[in-house]
């Protein structure tokens, strides 16, 4: 089956994509609305777990068959079919194992038999056929995509259906397992190669070796991702995650597209330029400053409107608190800022600075059970997960500047303004609370913010040695390379220097 056409390929591609995302939060929104705030918990609780458990699990055989190797193309992918059905049997076993012990840990024995089910989910999974990945070395990304929006499509609509049957967190589980169901039967129909069970030792020991370093980085993933959900239904129970989770989803949730983006440009940016013409265009200082940019108004605008929002969309029993606002804002701007590092680290091979805002999620976790153990409420365990990537943002500044030759102030005041925003956002919502001046008011105070930041980062880009206008001419020409990365590329010059 192929697709032809310039439009119809990328749009399926983009729509798969988006459906991870959009579905997602639709299945949230659905539920909440649905269940009462215990059982909305427990269906949280129930699609973390098995998250968890695929992402800490990875072995990268779907990046094996995208790679391919050398000798007998059946061979190596009965070969890779088989290894992922034992992984899907070996994951599964363990998850029906550890159920009931992680429905006693959040205080929810009862319901030990539903996490023990989703082992279930990744047996599926074993069965996948991953020619529908193997086909993204022609450039058929358009497959994966598809059979992506079959599962997040219909794992929503069969979440609606159970509910009609259940009225309960029962209809997440069964919901969750037949997408699931589904998605492997759709990967049997869309890919162009049979799904064979074959073994061949040599074969297996080099996808092995090519998968083992993965799966660290895949349970600190999911620790940094999602381990603060499993630290809330620990420590406060399967209600409070329901709440929990609407307010980091409705925060975090734009965060991952905004970065995924600005990393997808940014990184091309930067390979064109080389590390030497990155630095003498100053395209570093534009980039962190364009991400500061981004962060003050879309953490601001969440400080200012993530109450009146959560509760028109959710409920107004998921609506959070001041308190909880303020302090999810400051891990936000954390979370956010720590990531400038990552398009010229990936750019130029110093992937070690990505792996220090792993460490970032890790610390941040640590930090987070050690607050909720402390003082047992929910702002203590904000307040520790914001402590521990506030520890971790001065060093990936020093590290960052030291690789690549720079000033550390640009990046220190690129960080402290989206923080300055977001501290007087959260003074200027108090303020509008509990006073009684009325909309005018209202509206004065929030321009008189707009105002105030907008010259400090006029200040702060001149400190830079920016101008606005510098940086709109490096965003939106820097895709252009620089005449020394053309000639590196051509074979003319050697190319840029490796990173300091």
């Amino acid at each position: 089956m192929r697709v032809t056409g310039r439009f119809l390929p990328r749009f399926l591609l983009v729509s798969g994509q988006m459906s991870e995302v959009v579905l997602a939060l639709v299945r949230n929104i659905i539920l909440a609305r649905l269940l009462l705030p215990d059982q909305f918990g427990i269906a949280i609780s129930l699609s973390v777990v098995f998250a968890t458990a695929e992402l800490a699990a990875d072995t990268g055989f779907d990046r094996s068959a995208v790679r391919g190797g050398a000798g007998d193309p059946e061979l190596r992918r009965g070969t890779l079919h088989t290894l992922s059905l034992l992984r899907g049997l070996v994951i599964g076993a363990i998850v029906a194992a550890c159920g009931p012990l992680l429905a006693h840990t959040f205080g929810a024995p009862e319901v030990g038999w539903a996490f023990a089910l989703l082992g279930v989910g990744s047996v599926f999974r074993g069965f996948l056929n991953l020619g529908i990945k193997e086909v993204a070395r022609q450039y058929e990304f358009w497959v994966d995509a598809v059979a992506t929006g079959i599962l997040q499509l219909s794992w929503t609509l069969m979440v609606v259906a159970f509910w009609l049957v259940f009225d309960d967190f029962r209809a997440m589980l069964y919901g969750l397992l037949a997408g699931q169901f589904l998605y492997v039967a759709a990967s049997h129909l869309l890919s162009p190669y049979r799904w064979r069970l074959r073994f061949d030792r040599t074969i297996a020991a080099e996808v092995l070796k090519y998968g083992a370093p993965l799966v660290p980085n895949g349970i600190t993933l999911a620790a940094k991702n999602l381990g603060d959900r499993l630290v809330v239904g620990a420590y406060f129970g399967l209600s409070v995650v329901g709440l929990y989770n609407v307010v980091m989803m409705t925060a975090l949730l734009p965060r991952g597209i905004i970065q995924r983006l600005l990393n997808s440009v940014f990184m091309s940016y930067f390979v064109n330029q080389g590390v030497d013409g990155a630095r003498e265009a100053r395209l570093y200082e534009a980039y962190a400053y364009v991400l500061s940019f981004i962060t003050m108004g879309y953490v601001v605008g969440f400080s200012l409107f993530g109450q009146p929002v959560i509760g028109l969309v959710f409920g107004a029993e998921y609506v959070p608190d001041r308190l909880l606002v303020d302090l999810v804002a400051a891990a936000m701007v954390l979370k956010m800022m720590m990531s400038f590092c990552i398009p010229p680290a990936l750019a130029f091979g110093q992937t070690r600075l990505v792996l220090a805002t792993s460490v970032g999620g890790i610390l941040s976790l640590a930090f987070a059970a050690l607050g909720a153990e402390l003082l047992g409420t929910l702002p203590a365990l904000l307040v520790g997960i914001a402590a521990g990537e506030a520890v971790i943002v001065p060093a990936i500044i020093v590290l960052t500047a030291r690789r690549f030759g720079l000033r550390k102030s640009p990046y220190v005041l690129a960080f402290l303004l989206p923080a300055v925003a977001t501290a007087a956002a959260g003074a200027a919502a108090r303020w509008v609370q509990t006073t009684p001046y009325g909309l005018p008011a209202d509206i004065a105070a929030y321009l008189a913010l707009v105002v105030v930041m907008a010259l400090l980062y006029v200040a702060a880009l001149r400190h830079a040695r920016l101008t606005v206008g510098d940086v709109r001419r490096l965003v939106f020409r820097a895709r252009r390379p620089t005449a020394v990365a053309q000639e590196a590329e051509a074979g003319q010059v050697p190319a840029p220097e490796a990173a300091r």
